[in-house]
């Protein structure tokens, strides 16, 4: 497990790695920032002024390569053909019923929905005299808080948008074939076996097995999807895990589901059952994990915790028979520490290689002082037997 050092000390509660390559990290008050490849980490302003500060935990890329995320009670575009973050405000029409957003998630008919405090706004990215629609979900609208639709997914297996919130369940919003709402339902706990083992839900993935699985205040659940039939099972089980409030959820590519918790990072594999805890014992900057995970397409998964960012290498990792050599662990460190400045590798390796050759030089080749053959030996290696 390595980390971000820059980031050290701050609340990362998003993070996301776009197709560009560029790796974003949204704070919870010190605003969005972003980094490319192993580059420095700039903070992202609107305008060129106005410091973005609360950053949702959803950060999303549409099929233009933009990047969509929540901040200061708006919703923003970076675009990436002008260089900068614009408002969705400047770039669609709204009704007065879009207010505090807090999660957003972009399906494959070019739509973002956005996760506000009364409920979910569909906007068309491709159409915009398309008229918006809104969905009113549960009780929300007698609420007030801006997380209330804590996190949303669009699962293109089933063409539907999970809608996730804090103390109302989930609303599983079914698309037709045109991208329009057919129908929603509500998931809610109750005393049943296959219900939520909560109403307050953080995190949501869908599997590579089709499965849903569900992050809650008390444990993960998992969906079972057959037709119209929705089928949850809370993990009552997982003797590590047990009824952990689970913030943030991802597979790995061996089934491995990566939970952050507010006790330690977490994998459960759900093929095998296999469990795993990672705390600050193992690396991590902080033992308490935020809503801010991510995964992309080469296994390496970036963990925001509440004192930075994480990232470690999920892929099978095959045992070195041969111990470790100290010189070659403080060779790696120094070569990490001069590429995390902006130098890139192979200028690094030569950088350090340049300093452990002047250091060597001096040291002596003694031979045995006897036979002519040491002498040639220590004068082809340029060094001193006299």
């Amino acid at each position: 497990i390595t980390g971000k050092k820059e980031t050290e000390g701050a609340f990362v509660k998003s993070v996301f790695k776009d197709s560009h390559g560029r790796v974003w990290v949204g704070t919870n008050l010190n605003g969005m920032y972003y980094y490319d490849g192993v580059g420095i980490l700039k903070n992202l302003t609107v305008d060129g002024s106005e410091n973005l500060t609360y950053i949702s935990p959803s950060i999303m890329e549409d099929k233009r390569g933009n990047v969509w995320f929540c901040a200061n009670s708006d919703v923003y575009c970076y675009d990436y053909s002008r260089n900068k973050a614009l408002s969705i405000r400047t770039l669609y029409k709204f009704s007065e019923k879009a207010a505090l957003p807090f999660s957003l998630t972009i399906d494959k008919f070019d739509n973002i929905w956005i996760g506000y405090s009364s409920g979910v706004m569909r906007v068309s990215l491709s159409d915009r005299s398309a008229r918006n629609q809104f969905i009113s979900i549960g009780s929300l609208s007698d609420m007030v808080s801006s997380e209330q639709i804590s996190r949303m997914i669009y699962d293109p297996i089933h063409n539907i948008v999970w809608a996730c919130t804090k103390d109302n369940g989930i609303t599983v919003i079914s698309l037709d074939k045109k991208g329009d709402v057919l129908k929603t339902k509500r998931l809610v706990h109750s005393e049943n076996l296959n219900s939520l083992s909560s109403d307050h839900v953080w995190s949501i993935v869908l599997a590579s097995d089709s499965s849903v699985w569900f992050g809650t205040d008390s444990g993960l659940n998992k969906c079972v999807i057959e037709g119209a039939n929705l089928t949850v099972t809370p993990m009552k089980s997982l003797k590590n895990i047990g009824n952990v409030k689970i913030m943030s959820i991802v597979e790995d590519q061996s089934q491995n589901l990566w939970l952050g918790t507010s006790q330690a990072l977490y994998s459960y594999n759900f093929k095998t059952q296999i469990e795993k805890r990672f705390t600050i014992a193992n690396g991590l900057y902080s033992s308490a994990v935020l809503e801010g995970m991510y995964i992309d397409k080469t296994g390496i998964l970036y963990v925001g915790t509440t004192n930075g960012l994480n990232i470690l290498n999920t892929l099978p990792q095959e045992r070195c028979p041969y111990a470790a050599e100290v010189q070659l662990v403080d060779f790696k460190i120094e070569v990490d520490a001069i590429i995390e400045k902006g130098v890139k590798k192979d200028e690094a390796i030569l950088q350090v290689l340049r300093k452990l050759i002047k250091i060597s030089k001096p040291i002596r080749f003694d031979g045995n002082n006897y036979t002519d053959e040491w002498k040639a030996e220590a004068k082809k290696r340029g060094l001193d037997c006299e």
